[in-house]
């Protein structure tokens, strides 16, 4: 039964409605009326809603002309940006306005509280607090709280606190004048929590980052940095984000003047002194013309070689740089190590038989002048897929061609022009055998201009051409096991492809063209055979979202071992299958598929039989992935090349993962990370990069972490090519890593410039 307003008296747990504005419904386990104050008294469980909000008491008055309501005993006020809690308060329904006594605000979407012996709750969304604090912890009993004399709070704003005090546990660590912080929901413009640092080399640093918004879908942000030792910089960064395939970052920061950087120089540990110092990067993704058109794009440029060595902490730093750029496009910056940054931008065009691929690439050798350096400006290529020619599908065509202009400041530069058909004729012998011939054209124009050193009577316009033929022949065979039972059904699929290829190519030199278009490859005369492996899983599992009992598949371990045996004597000169002297390094075998790529095993000279190769993968199940190559000389009796890669993490939080590369008299080199949670808040971790050729490590962090539901504090020790030392960063949740300090010693290291 529903009550108009008016004198009444309501059974128990009946409701009566208030028809204002926003009709406003009363419900408790008992209601009376009082004519000379026009108001309604209610007792036991009381419940009153208006639109969205809801207050809940043991005990409210509401006075029906007014609507203001006093309400005391477990006092619960809930709208959708936030839950109020009270001993008692006076709030008028219609304005949003009143007084809370003893009461705590918790705004859900960042987690604050706010807490007052008496508020003032000036509108809908603002409050004001004589004797105030705020605090992102769970609890009667935060473990880190703000305390000001006067507080002032809006919702989608900001607040301010008077005579604040930082206080862990109750106790007063911090003290401060004023205090400004974000009290935000939704995307708005305006200061974003500093960041606070020491480093030997920067001094005190401070991170002062402005964050404005631009539009529903792109916003920006300007971050002051004040190194005392270095100088004072400024970064910017600029988002935007239409939709899920359309979407850009990127960042700029610039030091106008490098303080340190002649003394650092003196000391050896800089290749140079430097004066102004920047580095720009970013990326985009982006469908154009209506998603016919894909175009990706990657910057990576920086002033000197030693940037991204020194500054990699902070907001603007390398690693969170890379780790953003990472998150948002699945792709990341070159290492900060590495002395070739590439920039590049691509255009893809799909139709269904043929792609077309245009990208301009710049390559800095920042530890060059990169006058030397060949830029791919633009590069272009024009693929059609494998088609039937015939209507009986007895021949099929494909063919890549690519168009490349090359240019540098120093050094021979020029067009070249590829063009790659191959005709090809599947047979098929009752599904027990498959055999494709294959052939290949390959034919190259270019035009080019001829580098100081270089014979001047060369052609400069001119042709190449080689071909090549490629016999394919396997099968493919499979068996099912059952492991399961007829409730919990499980089956695995073993499925192993025999391959046996034949390929000649004859042997091609165009001594005449200039070094940048020549074509240069060895004669190939050889069978390459192996082993395909695909091992799959099967089980039923119920649909989360339809209910239904459905299959699941996954692919989780593939093997596959292969070796070559040469006709030739001859080397064809390790373990390229194709080789260019010239700026063009591809190579068209026939449109091999073999384990996805053209590279064959090492051989050596006067020797038939090729390095056994062999490469795992291992994907059980989300969490855990494995994957290994690996190359052994018979001959020599060892491993040639060893490369293996592991990520490992579980619901604890403990993670693992290792990628070590080994190329026999060439690299030997680990990267390793590992970290372990003792309990749901502790957790030790350690990073490492080592080389053992020269028994050195390049990067190493040993750290202790600690995070509980408000705060957490980062202890590491770390030694790599620009600073060790001790570090210790505090964070608090709602405004991330807020202070950092360390002490130490510069690097020990020797490096060659």
């Amino acid at each position: 039964m529903v009550f108009s307003a008016g004198p009444a008296l309501a059974q128990s747990n009946e409701l009566v409605r208030l028809e204002t504005s926003t009709p406003v419904d009363v419900r408790a386990d008992k209601l009376t009326y009082d004519d000379k104050t026009n108001s309604y008294l209610a007792e036991g469980e009381v419940e009153i809603t208006q639109g969205a909000n809801r207050l809940v008491a043991d005990k409210v008055r509401l006075f029906s002309q007014s609507m203001i309501a006093e309400a005391e005993g477990n006092v619960s006020m809930v709208s959708p940006s936030q839950v109020v809690s009270a001993a008692s308060l006076v709030v008028n329904l219609n304005t949003s306005t009143g007084k809370l006594y003893d009461a705590r605000i918790f705004l859900p979407a960042t987690h604050y509280y706010l807490r007052g012996e008496e508020i003032v709750k000036t509108g809908e969304d603002t409050y004001t607090m004589a004797q105030g604090g705020f605090t992102t912890c769970d609890g009667d009993s935060p473990n880190w709280e703000v305390t000001g004399s006067e507080v002032d709070v809006t919702i989608e704003g900001y607040g301010t606190a008077k005579n604040t005090a930082f206080r862990i546990k109750d106790m007063p660590v911090l003290w401060s004048p004023y205090m400004v912080f974000p009290v935000k929901t939704k995307r708005q413009s305006g200061l974003l929590p500093p960041m606070f640092g020491q480093g030997q080399r920067d001094g005190f640093l401070m991170s002062l980052p402005y964050y404005h918004v631009l539009g529903e879908d792109q916003d920006a942000t300007i971050t002051l940095n004040v190194m005392t030792s270095r100088g004072v910089g400024i970064g910017a960064e600029y988002r935007y984000a239409l939709d899920e395939f359309s979407k850009g970052m990127i960042m700029a920061d610039l030091l106008p003047s490098d303080n340190n950087s002649q003394s650092l120089y003196e000391e050896g540990k800089l290749a140079e002194p430097y004066d102004k110092r920047w580095w720009v990067r970013g990326m985009a993704d982006q469908k154009l013309f209506g998603g016919a058109m894909e175009m990706r794009m990657d910057l990576d440029l920086v002033s000197d070689r030693d940037y991204m060595r020194e500054f990699t902490f902070g907001y603007t730093g390398f690693n969170t740089s890379s780790y953003r750029l990472a998150e948002m496009f699945n792709r990341t910056l070159e290492p900060n190590s590495s002395w070739l940054r590439t920039s590049k931008v691509n255009l893809l065009r799909y139709w269904s038989s043929s792609t077309l691929n245009m990208t301009a690439y710049y390559f800095d050798q920042i530890n060059t002048d990169n006058k030397s350096t060949l830029q791919q400006l633009p590069a272009i290529s024009y693929d059609a897929v494998r088609q039937a020619i015939d209507d009986r599908g007895m021949f099929y065509f494909q063919m890549t061609s690519d168009f490349t202009y090359y240019y540098r400041e120093t050094g021979s530069t020029g067009a070249i022009l590829n063009f790659n058909p191959a005709v090809s004729a599947p047979l098929n012998f009752r599904d027990y055998l498959e055999v494709e011939p294959v052939f290949t054209w390959n034919q190259r124009l270019y035009s080019a201009t001829l580098g100081e050193s270089e014979d001047q009577d060369k052609d400069k316009y001119g042709a190449s051409y080689g071909w090549n033929f490629q016999l394919k022949n396997s099968t493919y065979l499979y068996r099912v096991y059952d492991f399961g039972e007829a409730e919990t059904p499980f089956k695995v699929k073993h499925a192993v492809r025999p391959k046996v290829d034949y390929l000649y190519r004859p042997n091609i030199y165009d001594g005449e063209a200039p070094e940048l278009a020549q074509m240069y490859q060895n004669r190939l005369n050889y069978f390459r055979y192996g082993f395909n492996n695909a091992f799959t899983y099967k089980y039923m599992q119920e649909n989360e979202e339809t209910g239904e009992i459905e299959p699941v598949y996954r692919e989780f371990l593939k093997v596959n071992v292969f070796q070559v045996y040469s006709l030739d004597e001859r080397s064809y000169n390790g373990s390229s299958g194709m080789t260019y002297t010239g700026a063009d390094n591809s190579a068209q075998l026939g449109y091999d598929t073999w384990d996805g790529s053209y590279s064959l095993p090492y051989r050596h000279d006067g020797e038939n039989f090729g390095n056994f190769g062999a490469r795992v993968e291992f994907d059980p199940w989300d969490g855990l992935y494995f994957e290994s190559d690996v190359e052994y000389d018979p001959y020599e009796s060892r491993i040639y090349t060893f490369n293996s890669s592991m990520t490992f993490s579980d619901y604890r939080g403990d993670m693992l993962s290792f990628d070590y590369r080994y190329t026999h008299d060439i690299l030997k080199q680990l990267r390793s990370m590992v970290r372990v949670a003792l309990n749901d808040k502790w957790s030790v971790g350690m990073q490492n990069r080592h080389d053992f050729d020269n028994e050195m490590d390049f990067d190493t962090i040993y750290q202790l972490e600690y995070n509980d539901q408000c705060w957490g504090v980062r202890v590491f020790y770390r030694d790599d090519s620009t600073e060790r030392g001790f570090f210790l960063v505090f964070s608090i949740g709602g405004f991330g890593e807020i202070f950092g300090t360390g002490f130490g010693g510069e690097d020990t290291k020797e490096r060659t410039y």
